[in-house]
This record gives C-alpha cells, sequence and structure tokens, in this order.
C-alpha cells in the first residue's frame, strides 16, 4: 500500500499549464511548435526548481454561458460542439485541474490530453456531487 501524497505545505508545489491539442514540436505550425516547446521548457525548468509542471490539451475551449464572452457565435456553437465532447467549457479545464491535483497524480512533465481532461472534469463533478452540466444537483 503506498504512502498518501502530500498535502498543504508538505505537497510540492504544482504549474498548471494550458497548453492545445496539436502541440509538436515537428508540426507544420508555428503556434503547435511553439506550445510543444513551452510544454518542454517549462517541465525542465520545474525538476531544476523542484516545482511540477502539468500540461493540459484541450481541443477547444467554450466559454461558459454567463460569460460577457459568451456571444451570438457561442449560443450557436456550444449547442453543437460541447455534447459531441469536441471541445470543453472553461471551467471543466479548471475542474480537470483541480481533480489531478486531488488525486496526487501529479508528475513532473505529465501531458493530459482533451479526453482525459473531460474524464477528469467529469470525476470532479462527481466528486462535489454536481450533475454533469456542472450544476449543483444538491440544490431545489
Amino acid at each position: 500500500m503506498s504512502s498518501p501524497s502530500p498535502r498543504g505545505r508538505d505537497a510540492r508545489l504544482a504549474f498548471h499549464y494550458v497548453s492545445g491539442t496539436g502541440a509538436d514540436p515537428e508540426a507544420w505550425s508555428r503556434w503547435a511548435r511553439e506550445k510543444a516547446r513551452a510544454e518542454r521548457d517549462l517541465a525542465a525548468s520545474g525538476q531544476r526548481l523542484g516545482v511540477t509542471v502539468v500540461s493540459y490539451r484541450p481541443a477547444g475551449v467554450a466559454p461558459v454561458k454567463g460569460n460577457a464572452d459568451f456571444g451570438l457565435r457561442f449560443k450557436l456553437t456550444n449547442p453543437i460542439f460541447l455534447p459531441t465532447k469536441i471541445s470543453i467549457e472553461a471551467n471543466a479545464v479548471g475542474e480537470a485541474m483541480l481533480e489531478v491535483t486531488a488525486r496526487g497524480e501529479v508528475t513532473n512533465g505529465r501531458v493530459l490530453e482533451h479526453r482525459e481532461l473531460v474524464r477528469l472534469a467529469a470525476g470532479y463533478r462527481r466528486l462535489m456531487g454536481w450533475s454533469p452540466d456542472g450544476t449543483d444537483s444538491r440544490l431545489p
């Protein structure tokens, strides 16, 4: 049986970096090469400084309804992209980060792809007693 992960002051400092699907040092597009370089350089810096760096690669990030950026474009596309899991709501990326941290599964240089973000966010929502859409199912 393994010992529990350190918590509080004993926990290792972690840096969570939102990158993007397609990050690849050999990609034809500059943004994909730069995102991959940032992931690599941050992990190397983390190793040197004793900070754990985790990179997240969502395929697309949609604003949350009620956000100032939730305009006509998102009113039309969210009903299509969110149910098909092509994009993930911005708050769900944060929920995935919280789930990774709470599980103590933070290892330096770890890269989490889009599908894993969706799965982790759902796990966090279950843990909090929220419905899959992120609302608190305990409320009347």
